[in-house]
């Protein structure tokens, strides 16, 4: 039997209804950035204007703390555009799971944490990027904290194992560490007001 994921409203009066068809998240999350690094890829001007830059953050240009979450650098290079691809489409699966238990809200609220979170620390570890990866990875630390709880001990084993690998990250400077352990964070506290489905917040 599937598991049914809880709609706004029953996280509200804490009942479980049908839940309605999800947002495009996925779509206004990402198009920007799609739209954004195609534009770059005819002129590179774009991608030295909105990647990281701790020279120029320090010169007053405090948009780049965000900004490169609208370019995918790996696609400006040939060799590195499948793999730009394979982002994309993991981030937009990410998105799209996020949205159908969390809500558009929340799911939004974790992408802007991850990109500020990820980009923050890559001005530091790993200057001169750009890219959406770090925002996914709010998105999916927050869904990891909002299944820690969960009582399977299946859920329970991989939620704690994404927040030791979060953590294993963290301490190799890899940008990508930072904003799952603050999407966790926010996952955590989100457990509390949007409930598990009801064979998850049980013993089996």
């Amino acid at each position: 039997m599937r598991p049914r994921w809880p709609s706004p409203s029953a996280a509200r009066y804490g009942s479980e209804q049908p839940t309605r068809p999800a947002r495009p998240l996925a779509v206004l999350a990402l198009t920007p950035t799609l739209l954004t690094t195609l534009l770059a890829s005819f002129y590179p001007s774009v991608f030295s204007t909105l990647r990281r830059d701790p020279w120029a953050l320090l010169h007053g240009e405090l948009w780049r703390l965000v900004s490169p979450v609208l370019v995918q650098a790996d696609f400006l290079q040939s060799e590195g555009r499948w793999r730009a691809i394979a982002v994309w489409g993991l981030v937009a699966t990410i998105l799209v799971i996020a949205e159908r238990a969390l809500g558009t809200r929340r799911s939004l609220l974790l992408y802007g944490v991850g990109a500020l979170v990820g980009h923050g620390v890559g001005e530091l570890w790993q200057p001169y990027g750009a890219g959406c990866s770090v925002a996914g990875c709010g998105v999916l630390g927050g869904i990891v904290g909002w299944l820690w709880r969960a009582k399977p001990l299946p859920l329970k084993i991989g939620a704690t194992a994404w927040l030791t690998a979060a953590a294993v990250l963290t301490v190799l400077q890899d940008i990508h560490g930072p904003p799952l352990l603050a999407g966790a964070c926010i996952g955590l506290r989100l457990s509390r007001a949007v409930p598990l489905p009801e064979r998850w917040a049980r013993d089996e």
